[in-house]
């Protein structure tokens, strides 16, 4: 069953196993500076009530459980007082974390120990490749052993086998080190029950976000192939890619629970339910997340003149909300000649409203016959990747782009410095 279908009205699902797969939480994040505590706690509020309102037997948390690599005593809060409440209300829920490219591996490992006496397996990074047992996880349903899990989190190019790369290129490197856990989980099970796949990655053919993803394959990982996964996975649970979506009928991305830029306005964000009977997937299902503040783009799409735009946001009707709680504004404005004063007339016209204007986009009018795509469009430094600012850089000094081997060691480095 595709994400987003649910079983008609009164029918009845039999499983064996039930899983909820989310990932790419982010908690930490700020857009523009702009605090989003308020909207993680309460999808975490909203998660524990679907935890427990759809019986569920074991959660997958797929990477980047928090924004940066050094989290802010606030959003690590966040992250241990929502274990906390899952073990005080479901103590029988397994409780599977991988670590993404945003989260420090070393740090998730850190308190190992006493996630592993609260019944929560964390596995931050593979920091040790010839135990590729660390990685493998049991499931289990009222008690009983149900199913396995790989659990594997991001791969950086130090946690692969540099021969197999060597010789047979980035994908079979990663597809090494998932066989290690898999064939692992193989030779442990019995034949009723399933094998479970968890990777923060991208996949071939996946779709990225339009501004929000832009360095997710600049982190030294390649998009992999789908028969990564092979016949031995019944589910394969992924994060890393914000837009929910199936790159086939078993690997599934949940995509983040809210949006990390004014461009996922438009998606819909949800969790997954998936059901087992033995050894197979039977269903997947989609629950939606309520957006809890809103994000408003103002002619975005048709950027208007500059006083059309500014008796917009006069006419703009936004209720009265805490702070924390107030729409996001992104404006979009089409100039025919320079405006030095353009925030602060933006600013005035809005007024008293209560809505956090976040960016402010100017198009210039020349570019009118041309698609939006190819306008020029006054960027921001806070709009550029560390890639994008290397990129103009090298064009500036040497008159060409840097090459692509340059770009690798680049990207290399980046990775390098996430890790760290």
């Amino acid at each position: 069953m595709e994400p987003g279908v649910f079983p008609p009205e009164g029918a009845t699902v039999t499983h064996s196993l039930r899983i909820l797969h989310t990932s790419d939480w982010h908690l930490g994040h700020t857009l523009r500076g702009q605090s989003r505590a308020y909207e993680h706690r309460r999808f975490l509020a909203w998660l524990l009530e679907r935890l427990e309102e759809e019986r569920v037997d074991a959660l997958l948390v797929a990477g980047d459980v928090f924004h940066t690599s050094n989290p802010s005593a606030e959003a690590l809060r966040m992250f241990y007082d929502f274990l906390g409440d899952v073990r005080r209300k479901l103590p029988a829920l397994d409780v599977v974390v991988i670590g993404g490219n945003h989260d420090s591996a070393s740090r998730l490992d850190a308190p190992e120990s006493l996630f592993a006496s609260q019944g929560v397996r964390v596995i931050g990074g593979l920091a040790h490749r010839d135990d590729p047992a660390r990685a493998l996880v049991p499931l289990h349903r009222e008690g009983e052993l149900a199913g396995w899990v790989a659990a594997v989190p991001f791969l950086r190019r130090t946690d692969l086998d540099g021969a197999v790369e060597r010789e047979a290129g980035h994908a079979a490197a990663v597809r090494a080190a998932y066989d290690r856990v898999v064939s692992l989980a193989d030779a442990r099970r019995s034949a009723q029950q399933p094998i479970v796949a968890m990777g923060h990655l991208t996949m071939m053919d996946a779709q990225l976000s339009a501004d929000s993803e832009r360095d997710t394959t600049r982190g030294g990982q390649e998009s992999l192939p789908c028969d990564l996964f092979g016949d031995a996975i019944a589910y394969a649970a992924l994060g890393h890619l914000h837009l929910a979506q199936a790159v086939a009928p078993h690997v599934r991305y949940s995509g983040s629970p809210i949006p990390m830029s004014m461009s996922e306005e438009s998606y819909e964000h949800q969790v997954l339910v998936a059901d087992f009977e033995g050894a197979n997937l039977e269903d997947v299902r989609a629950l939606r997340i309520p957006r809890t503040v809103p994000m408003i783009r103002l002619h975005t799409k048709a950027p208007l003149s500059l006083d059309q735009t500014l008796a917009s946001l006069r006419a703009l009707d936004v209720m009265e909300r805490p702070l924390a709680e107030r729409p996001f504004l992104e404006v979009a404005v089409r100039l025919d000649r320079p405006e030095p004063n353009l925030r602060a007339k933006v600013l005035e016209a809005l007024g008293d409203k209560q809505a956090r204007l976040i960016k402010i986009t100017s198009h210039r009018s020349e570019s009118l016959g041309q698609c939006l795509g190819d306008r020029v469009v006054e960027r921001e430094l806070s709009d550029l990747e560390p890639l994008d600012v290397f990129q103009m850089l090298h064009e500036q000094k040497h008159g060409a782009p840097p090459a692509e081997p340059l770009l690798q060691t680049f990207r290399e480095l980046q990775s390098e410095l996430h890790a760290s």
